[in-house]
């Protein structure tokens, strides 16, 4: 019924049936023959791959080496939550090439940490040391240590001298506030340096046994713990002051003390600017004085019909009413008496 139908239609254009049949086949035919030599005319030399460095594709998921490399970043990734504040994180490993075996191993670790925490030394020297044994042939200078909020750390940077600043910087934070000390590591020629710096404003604000007793101790323990290793300086001098940081409540209240003044400032400007348009009115509506046009109104009233005329006479002035009345002409004036009676 389709191919009888579209006949007619086609014979009604003037277009044969037949030879629309025989277009449709060589275009059909050119198409198969165009895709065919398309095919025959391309090499059948195998596609190159540009492989990208050293890092694997996952394309190559038959190869063994591949395969161990996978489950070794698994688990490190896994081992790497161990260590606060880590809570999660991503590895990639990046073997020596087959063909250049000299190459270094590579290691590029993203650590996702727990809010408001930083990676301090004592822990990137534990993580660089559990890298390092985890992976033969990995050294601290092939690592690279970054967390998400984009730090970078470089394990290479890290000494004995930074782990002495830090862990004699959490002892000195228990005794005095972090804000009020400062220590510093010098290179001498003979003997390194410890310089620790007080601040005498906020010693002052000690009682002077207090003080006494808080350096002596301080004194004492870095002469027992460090004095054989390093010359030991310890002074005091006046720190910049510091802004005081206002607490929460205090902004509240300044907060709402400038709510309550706007407010203030715009009732009053309401109430000021209400007064002055409230005294411009006057207490008593202004009366439209208007004459009436006697005579306009009885050139209108002409037109109408005795009944109406009447009716418009009985709402008006009794007065107004005799005047417009006496106004009519004669035999209007009968009429309209009539309806009036």
């Amino acid at each position: 019924m389709f191919f009888q139908n579209l006949t007619k239609k086609l014979t009604t254009l003037g277009i044969s049936p037949l030879g629309c049949l025989l277009v449709v086949g060589a275009v059909s035919c050119a198409v198969l023959f165009g895709k065919s030599s398309t095919r025959s005319s391309n090499p059948s030399h195998p596609k190159t791959e540009t492989t990208s460095s050293n890092w694997f594709k996952l394309s190559q998921m038959g190869n063994p080496r591949l395969i161990e490399s996978l489950a070794k970043k698994e688990q490190l990734e896994k081992d790497l939550t161990s260590f606060y504040p880590i809570v999660s994180s991503k590895v990639a490993i990046a073997f020596p090439g087959e063909d250049d075996m000299a190459s270094p191993l590579n290691l590029s670790v993203i650590l996702t940490l727990a809010k408001e925490t930083s990676l301090t030394p004592p822990l990137l020297l534990s993580i660089t040391e559990y890298l390092c044994s985890s992976l033969p042939g990995l050294t601290r200078e092939h690592i690279s240590l970054s967390d998400n909020l984009g730090n970078l750390y470089m394990p290479t940077s890290i000494t004995i001298n930074s782990l002495l600043i830090h862990g004699l910087e959490n002892y000195l934070g228990k005794l005095f506030p972090k804000e009020h000390f400062a220590l510093a590591y010098h290179l001498r020629e003979s003997k390194p340096t410890l310089q620790l710096t007080l601040n005498q404003s906020y010693l002052s604000h000690l009682s002077k046994e207090e003080s006494e007793k808080i350096i002596t101790h301080t004194s004492q323990y870095l002469y027992q713990n460090y004095h054989d290793s390093y010359d030991i300086v310890i002074e005091t001098i006046p720190f910049a002051r510091l802004q005081n940081r206002k607490p929460l409540i205090s902004k509240v209240l300044i907060g709402i003390m400038i709510l309550i003044i706007s407010l203030t400032i715009v009732a009053l400007s309401s109430f000021y600017l209400a007064k002055h348009a409230y005294e411009r009115v006057s207490p008593e509506p202004k009366k439209i004085k208007r004459g009436i046009n006697i005579s306009k109104l009885i050139e209108i009233i002409q037109k109408e019909s005795p009944e109406k005329i009447a009716l418009i006479l009985s709402y008006l002035d009794p007065t107004k009413a005799e005047e417009l009345l006496s106004k009519l002409p004669e035999d209007l004036k009968q009429q309209v008496l009539k309806y009036k009676l």
